[in-house]
């Protein structure tokens, strides 16, 4: 009943109708309120049913074992009873009689009395109820009544319904009164909880669960399950006594999720036999059930987390590893409350990709060594073996925890583990673990012996990742070579600061892979705690810090010795380094400390002397500019003019400083050769006066591409962290003047210019076709001048179409910023560009793709399917080219189109990347070859592509989209001309359907002459395919793919296909193979099979094969079909 209704019924409970509309009104209310139950016109429903039958307040009633005296309901027999419905005007308050055991259920109960000494539920003496909860209820009783009263001498059990997890009930007791217990001036009786959420308020002193307030002392409570929040008036116990009781019974918790709002309990809660502390379990999601486990003989029905996301155990002194909604938890319990915690992993683990053995040699350890491929169950480690791990959710794991070690290996002779696999392997977790996991867990670091962990991994080659090693006192040669010769590429924290003798000697050599050195802290050394260290780590760029000044003996000696890619200079540029001034001088403390370095500093260095070194670029950062070609080529500089310093590389791993001598490209696969150069400190690279600038030149028999940001050769570092390294005038003037071979600029993503810097820069290189983005807006005298003069490739003109090109139309000119900038060039507009006017590069000679779809097509069904929605615009497929829809994750399959080819064809609009990654990647489900054609970039956007625009491709556009279907038997179009980084990556990696080779015959596949090339754009984008060619395309070479069988040839749909003229037929088929032969064959019946070959058969040397066939004057009619083979007929 709503509170209008309710106030009507009140207002007219004691008065007759005085119209028949009133009562028409009455009854309608009456059956709203009661639901499925109907009373008379002139009943008072209250809104409470028991047993299914509704109380009337105006009427008693009663039942088996209930009677109801309004406002009285009393319980007076066994039951069971079932209260239901909602009364908060005070007309039903419950009693139960006196020595009555019975069962009560509340289903969806709500009862609320107010004024003095009204109770909603009150127990009689020596009664005893065991009491259910089924949905939501709800009591609150009036001053000096507690809300369900329970006092001294009663018995109250409160569990959900059978069936109803959610069961729950809040109890509100009045002023100075228990939620659940005594009223004012009364002790608490015997409450137990088995199960339910009970929410429990006391007012004004009263307990939450216990004693009233005046005095109340509380009952025995037991809880063994259930989700229980009690919380005690003023000066009232949240369980226990009430404002001035001076005691109370036993409580006891043996399960269950029990929250003390005030923390206050009297008294100390016990399991019976222990004393027992709260637990508090965080981080779970508010008010969801939580299923608990290992926690046994705790009782864990019926849990609920709070609104804070928290549940609250309640267990004796003790370590505990249990689940908490299927995270593991630990709490450490010593004689008070603690918050559970998720535990550090109490082991370390071994992962890869691919299936991998670990050998443990036979036992050196001090006690006890256990594997485990699942976390879950362990197995001792007694005798040597290889044990393999096991794979899951595509990869493979490997587990290992040791209990009262103090040393795994334990000598400088020790044999090392050893790992088998094919695929890197990472080792995570604290290597203490393999000591003592227990001692790890509670946050203690285990005692090592010396030689604890020597040796341990030595040559594990497939091991890159290493675990943690937070140890902070360490013992002698503790970790002597321990990852000698491995593939560790960051070496792991060391933050010990109390050192021992020789505890890091050997501990990285020969880490050819590792790049970085760890954070070295340590003030005090030991004698020889840093020998040999990292020796032979070729790849390691950078000195830590280091700052001990209490030295050792030969603490430091030959430390860095064969690090080659250390550059230490005793002048700047460079990253400045020192030994402290006031270091102690002990023998040998630097013997041979950076012997078979690279830089000029290859000695003994002095305490107190600065020294500066050089990092390099990291491999695959993009911080350097990076030359590529289909074959060798050199690049040297005419002079070196630069005033920091320039370095190059043939793979980004090993750098050597460039000079004048220059440098030659180095080859990656048969077609690939690179070569990268970067700079430091530099603020000129090929100029600094007007009658001051030297070329560099190129010697090439390909076409040179360059991608990168020019900056880089400035100082990569400043460069790649989002800086402009500052540049002074004629900084790049006349830098590729003369290149003919160059075919693509780098960025120049410079803002300021200053004087000349880009003046003459690409002078004379005809090679180029594009012109750079020159995004600057503060121009300078003479910034741009003869920058492009002489570049006949580049076409630029006024109008449209064509690719768009600008100076920024914010930018500020200056004197002589644009002279002759494009003078002589090979467009329809030469002259100097003006600030904000868009110029246009010409569309290429060949024609766009007609199609604006691409094409997929098998003789047998097949159904593609993108793993994730990577694209940023809109994809659709058909497959008819008619009927279109938006292609999802879903995926499409293909339908036979009447001619027994299964076909799909894709498009999209408004995006610049489809896929991006391995996760990202589409798989294709067929049981025979398909076919792709068409044109990539009409998945980008199908008007551009068929405008014959590009589409902008983001980093990654591509990068992926094919990997791994090895169905795929040939590749679209890459008409892209403006690559982005890394946008072809992996894209037909493992597509071992796909044949490519260097000559025919086959399909000629080649990316656009006039491509600009971008980091790693083609990288590994054919690797592991079936052709002869499997590394990465060069831009403008001509490769074949090759299929079982030529492809079915097409005629020509320009109206060229077949054409009669002056006694003479001519067909052109425009999807010829190059190395196929093509024949002719003729009928005049189609009904018979004799077809006569016309003429001589021709080999395609291109895409077209045109045939010409005289007439024959002694056939009325004729048929032709042509046909393809590999194989001359």
């Amino acid at each position: 009943m709503n509170n209008t209704a309710l106030r009507m019924k009140l207002e007219t409970r004691n008065q007759k109708p005085t119209s028949a509309r009133f009562c028409v009104k009455r009854s309608m209310l009456a059956l709203a309120c009661a639901g499925l139950f109907a009373i008379t016109a002139g009943a008072a429903p209250a809104g409470v049913t028991v047993n299914g039958t509704a109380l009337d307040d105006a009427v008693p009633s009663s039942g088996t074992g209930w009677s109801y005296a309004p406002p009285a309901l009393t319980l007076s027999g066994a039951g069971p009873f079932t209260l239901s419905g909602t009364n908060e005007a005070g007309a039903v308050q419950v009693v139960v009689s006196s020595n009555v055991t019975c069962t009560v259920t509340f289903s969806n109960l709500t009862l609320a009395v107010s004024g003095s000494n009204r109770c909603a539920f009150a127990l009689g003496e020596n009664v005893n109820v065991s009491l259910s909860l089924r949905g939501a209820n709800s009591l609150a009783s009036g001053m000096l009544r507690a809300g369900l009263e329970v006092a001294a001498g009663r018995t109250l059990s409160i569990t959900n319904a059978p069936g109803d997890a959610a069961g729950a009930l809040t109890a509100t007791g009045g002023h100075r009164c228990a939620g659940i217990g005594g009223g004012s001036y009364g002790n608490g009786g015997t409450v137990v909880i088995n199960g339910g959420t009970v929410t429990v308020e006391g007012l004004g002193g009263g307990a939450g669960i216990g004693g009233g307030g005046d005095s109340g002392n509380g009952g025995a409570v037991t809880i063994h399950g259930g989700t229980v929040t009690a919380n005690g008036g003023e000066y009232g116990a949240d369980i226990g006594p009430g404002h001035n009781g001076t005691g109370s019974g036993a409580n006891t918790f043996t399960g269950g999720s029990i929250r003390l709002a005030d923390n206050s309990i009297a008294p100390a809660p016990s399991n019976g036999t222990a004393r027992v502390w709260c637990v508090t379990v965080p981080d779970l999601t508010p008010g969801a059930p939580i299923a608990v486990t290992d926690l046994d003989p705790y009782g864990v029905t019926g849990l609920v987390a709070g609104e804070n996301g928290k549940l609250y155990l309640w267990l004796p002194n003790g370590i505990y590893n249990f689940t908490a909604d299927g995270e593991d938890y630990l709490a450490n319990v010593a004689d008070k409350d603690v918050r559970a915690v998720v535990p550090p992993p109490t082991y370390i683990t071994f992962s890869s990709a691919e299936a991998f053995t670990v050998t443990v040699p036979s036992k050196s350890w001090t006690s006890k060594l256990y594997s485990s491929t699942n976390k879950t169950d362990w197995h001792e480690i007694t005798a040597a073996g290889a044990i393999p791990a096991a794979g899951a959710d595509g990869e493979f794991r490997l587990h290992f925890r040791g209990t009262g070690n103090r040393k795994i290996t334990g000598s400088r002779t020790a044999t090392p583990w050893s790992i088998a696999a094919t695929r890197p392997v990472a080792c995570s977790g604290n290597i203490e673990t393999l000591l003592d996991y227990a001692q790890v867990a509670y946050g203690e670091h285990p005692p090592m012996d010396a030689y604890c962990l020597a040796l341990l991994f030595k040559n594990c080659a497939a091991l890159t990742t290493a675990p943690s090693l937070p140890a902070t006192n360490l013992a002698d040669n503790c970790y002597f070579c321990m990852f000698e010769g491995t593939g560790l590429t960051t070496a792991p924290a060391l933050p010990a600061t109390t050192l021992a003798p020789s505890c890091y000697d050997g501990m990285f050599c020969f880490c050819t892979s590792l790049m970085n050195a760890p954070t070295l802290p340590a003030t005090t050394l030991a004698l020889n705690c840093y020998g040999y260290m990292f020796y032979g780590c070729t790849s390691l760029m950078s000195v830590p810090e280091l700052p001990a000044t209490t030295l050792a003996d030969s603490c430091y000696q030959r430390m860095f010795k064969n690090c080659a890619g250390i550059k230490l200079y005793t002048t700047s540029p460079g990253t400045a380094w020192n030994i402290p001034a006031g270091a102690a001088n002990p023998a040998g403390w630097n013997a041979g400390m950076f012997e078979g370095t690279s830089g000029t500093c290859t000695g003994n260095p002095a305490r107190g002397t600065t020294y500066y070194y050089v990092r390099m670029p990291a491999p695959g950062s993009g911080a350097y500019l990076a030359f590529s070609s289909a074959a060798s080529f050199t690049i040297t500089p005419q002079m070196a003019i630069w005033n920091g310093r320039l370095y190059c590389s043939t793979n980004t791993t090993t750098w050597q400083e460039f000079t004048e001598a220059g440098a030659t490209s180095g080859r990656i696969g048969l077609w690939n050769h690179k070569l990268y150069i970067c700079g430091v400190g530099n603020s000129r690279v090929s100029g600094s006066t007007p009658t001051l600038t030297r070329p560099w030149q190129i010697a090439a028999s390909q076409t040179v591409g360059c991608s990168g940001n020019i900056e880089t050769l400035l100082d990569h570092a400043k460069a790649t962290g989002g800086l402009h390294p500052p540049m002074i005038a004629y900084c790049f003037a006349s830098l590729f003047e003369g290149c003919a071979k160059l075919r693509s600029a780098p960025e120049l993503p410079a803002a300021t210019l200053v004087s000349g810097c880009y003046s003459a820069m690409f002078k004379d290189c005809t090679g180029l076709t594009r012109v750079p983005v020159l995004a600057a807006t503060n121009l300078a005298d003479n910034c741009y001048s003869a920058m492009f003069q002489g570049c006949t490739g580049i076409k630029l003109k006024t109008a449209g179409p064509g690719a768009p090109w600008s100076i920024p139309s914010g930018a500020t000119g200056a004197m002589g910023w644009n002279n002759s900038m494009f003078a002589n060039t090979g467009g329809a507009f030469t002259g100097n560009p003006a600030i904000g006017t868009v110029y246009y590069h010409a569309p290429p000679s060949s024609p766009p793709e007609e199609n604006p779809y691409i094409t997929f097509s098998s003789k047998k069904p097949f159904t593609i399917t993108p793993q994730q929605p990577s694209w940023n615009g809109m994809l659709y497929t058909s497959t008819d080219t008619t009927n279109w829809v938006e292609f999802t994750t879903a995926g499409a399959t293909a339908v036979d189109n009447g001619n027994g080819e299964y076909k799909l064809y894709i498009c999209g609009a408004g995006n610049t990347r489809i896929a991006g990654d391995y996760l990202n990647r589409w798989t294709l489900d067929a049981s025979g070859s398909v076919a792709c054609s068409g044109n990539i970039e009409t998945l980008l956007d199908y008007a551009q592509a068929t405008n014959g625009e590009h589409p902008p491709m983001g980093s990654y556009c591509f990068a992926h989209l094919f990997r791994d279907c090895t169905a795929l038997n040939s590749a679209p179009s890459l008409p892209a001309t403006n690559l982005a980084a890394s946008c072809y990556a992996y894209m037909f990696q493992s597509c071992t359907g796909i044949k490519l080779n260097t000559g025919g015959p086959g399909i000629s596949w080649s990316i656009p002459n006039d491509a600009v090339e971008a980091p790693n754009w083609n990288a590994g984008m054919l690797a592991d395919t079936s052709g002869s060619f499997t590394d990465d395309p060069q831009i403008g070479t001509t490769y074949y793919y090759v299929l079982n069988n030529p492809t079915t040839p097409t005629f020509a749909t320009d109206g060229t296909g077949f054409v009669v003229c002056d006694g003479n037929a001519s067909i052109k088929i425009d999807n010829a193979e190059i190395g196929a032969w093509y024949t002719v064959y003729a009928t005049d019946d189609l009904t018979q099979t004799n077809w006569t070959k016309v003429g001589s058969s021709i080999q395609a040397t291109g895409n077209q094969v045109v045939f010409t066939i005289p007439r024959d004057p002694t056939a009325p009619r004729r048929f032709f079909k042509v046909a393809a083979s590999f194989t001359a007929p």
